[in-house]
């Protein structure tokens, strides 16, 4: 059985970076200039890598690893392409260098207790200790900077941080703001053993379901809350709760039982910890009862993912959406801010195609595939 990719990993925004690229040549030049020719043929070739890229999923574990270091040479001679043919358009002037510094905001915490175990996986570093402990703090902020110190970095976007630094060191990757600020960590060819295609149709259940609010999972201990920034949880006129979270590989929806109220984290708790909500206060349009829902899928076939939900009410109204492309849930409170992150994703996926369910007991599947050239 064929196993999915992961969501959001190098060679998708190699490529996504070198097709972008590729537009903003064909933008600056005259219309008859030959780069323009050039430009599109670099985007093109892009685009089959990418293919060659997905069918490594039929290959086995061995294989996949022997053929993505052969796609990682075909990108790295194709990017180097892009940058000459700028050279030559006169898009850019000159290399840019950049910082090696990294700095972290308030949740890196909660980003490292998610990523402890594929960090260990990827650095082979296996005795590092409890993220809970300063000690595994601080070994897991060494391992940070080894890789942006010693790994190759590369500027691209990550959703939406359209200038993110990637910095990669064999299968660990690390992003950054453009600043050096700390945003999270990858693992590169990270393969899900659940194909994300059977979730599908997951967040019917919310279908009828009157919202009357919306709100965080967050860590509480020692008097201090830290909001999960991949968790979203909805809370229904009828006691009924729901919870979504983002990881990597996958997207969770799940129903709370109205008996034991568990909710949960991509971690494990630690005996002095404990999960609770904390409300979304900038959500302004809420109260509302759920008429239908778009969910957006990225790939074809087996490959395919959840990009992104959007809730409607029973005029059409856009209500929110819901960005899951990375590790995070982002809340979009504006149709027009979805739509621009959906184009940009047509220039590294591909085929969006679009689900929309429109009754809790009679689906219509409306699926639009959208093919980016």
């Amino acid at each position: 059985m064929a196993l999915p990719k992961v969501k959001s990993d190098l060679c998708y925004e190699t490529v996504r970076n070198i097709r972008e690229r590729s537009v903003k040549i064909r933008r600056e030049l005259l219309f008859d200039s030959p780069l323009r020719s050039s430009a599109a043929a670099i985007s093109k070739r892009a685009k089959e890598i990418e293919q060659e890229y997905r069918q490594l999923l039929n290959l086995s574990f061995s294989e996949q690893v022997v053929g993505e270091a052969v796609i990682r040479q075909k990108l790295e001679k194709l990017d180097q392409a892009m940058a000459d043919l700028e050279i030559h358009a006169g898009v850019v002037s000159n290399s840019k260098s950049f910082p090696q510094t990294v700095s972290y905001g308030n949740n890196y915490l909660e980003k490292f207790r998610k990523h402890a175990e594929q960090i260990r996986r990827t650095t082979g570093k296996k005795e590092i200790g409890k993220v809970s402990s300063g000690e595994g703090q601080e070994q897991i902020k060494t391992l940070i900077k080894e890789i942006v110190m010693t790994g190759e970095t590369r500027q691209q976007r990550y959703m939406a941080i359209p200038d993110a630094l990637w910095s990669r060191k064999g299968g660990a990757i690390v992003i950054r703001q453009s600043d050096g600020e700390f945003v999270t960590f990858l693992e590169a060819g990270f393969i899900s053993r659940t194909l994300m295609g059977r979730l599908k149709g997951q967040f019917q259940a919310l279908l009828e379901q009157t919202v009357t609010s919306l709100a965080r999972v967050a860590l509480a201990q020692d008097n201090k809350l830290s909001p999960l920034m991949d968790t979203l949880l909805f809370t229904c006129c009828n006691s009924r709760n729901f919870e979504l979270l983002v990881e990597q590989d996958t997207v969770k929806f799940e129903e709370i039982s109205s008996t034991n109220n568990l909710l949960f984290a991509s971690f494990e708790l630690e005996p002095s910890e404990q999960l609770i909500a904390c409300p979304c206060t900038e959500i302004d349009k809420i109260p509302q009862t759920i008429a239908s829902l778009t969910e957006i899928w990225a790939g074809k076939g087996e490959t395919e993912f959840l990009v992104a939900i959007s809730f409607w009410d029973g005029d059409k109204n856009h209500i929110i959406s819901v960005c899951t492309e990375g590790d995070e849930v982002e809340l979009m409170m504006n149709l027009e801010e979805l739509w621009q992150r959906i184009d940009e994703m047509i220039f590294s996926y591909g085929t969006l195609s679009h689900q929309l369910y429109t009754s809790a007991k009679e689906i219509k599947d409306t699926a639009v595939s959208l093919v980016g050239s």
